[in-house]
């Protein structure tokens, strides 16, 4: 949190207007700060996820991030989503 912390700070400095940091996985919260009407500034809006979210056997992976799964890895990971 230190480290977001720093990130944040150094942002404000860059971005003279609001910054916040949200869960990106949490759509309501996401389209609350995005329709928000009280900006006078421009506004940055960090959306913190984790890669493959939901899916336990791939969530968090870097592995998935760059590739597409095969037919037998799309039909566990549809699977996955349906339990």
């Amino acid at each position: 949190y230190f480290v977001k912390y720093l990130f944040l700070k150094s942002l404000k400095c860059v971005c003279p207007g609001e910054t916040c940091s949200i869960d990106g996985h949490n759509h309501k919260e996401l389209r609350e700060k995005l329709s928000s009407k009280n900006h006078e500034k421009p506004f940055v809006i960090i959306a913190n996820t984790i890669k493959g979210k939901g899916c336990p056997s791939i969530e968090n992976n870097p592995a998935w991030h760059h590739r597409a799964p095969n037919d037998e890895e799309l039909e566990m990971l549809i699977k996955e989503l349906e339990a």
